[in-house]
């Protein structure tokens, strides 16, 4: 009745990172590219949004509490391909490595969690402080 279907990807600039482990100095940017299309007659019935975050473990002694989201209006159609990018500035982070999970989440109208969710693993990162 429905499902949703799709991948995200960590990209510098317009290119992709290959590979499950990407190295980034602290005053460099990059986005994760969310992109996920929508099936099945359960669309017409549903209203609300879609949460897009990303959470990131570092290695090591403590959680990171930054957690960039946004929401994104759902579209009652099957078929429907979403495409979103979350900015991240690794100087919000700070040197060390993580490992970083991307989910998206349907909220109602109201904002309350509904039992429909994806997530995926993204890889590890680790952000350095270069002394030059």
């Amino acid at each position: 009745m429905f499902r949703i279907e799709g991948d995200a990807v960590i990209f510098d600039g317009e290119t992709p990172f290959k590979g499950n482990y990407h190295i980034l100095k602290t005053d460099q940017e990059y986005w994760v590219r969310f992109k996920w299309t929508q099936e099945g007659d359960m669309c017409y019935a549903m209203a609300g949004n879609w949460k897009v975050n990303l959470f990131f473990e570092e290695m090591g002694y403590k959680e990171e509490v930054f957690q960039p989201e946004t929401t994104v209006k759902f579209v009652d159609e099957p078929g429907f391909t979403y495409d979103v990018r979350l900015r991240v500035d690794a100087r919000t982070l700070g040197a060390g490595i993580y490992r970083v999970v991307g989910r998206i989440l349907f909220e109602n109208p109201e904002g309350i969690p509904m039992p429909i969710a994806a997530f995926g693993d993204l890889g590890m990162i680790e952000v350095y402080e270069a002394a030059f």
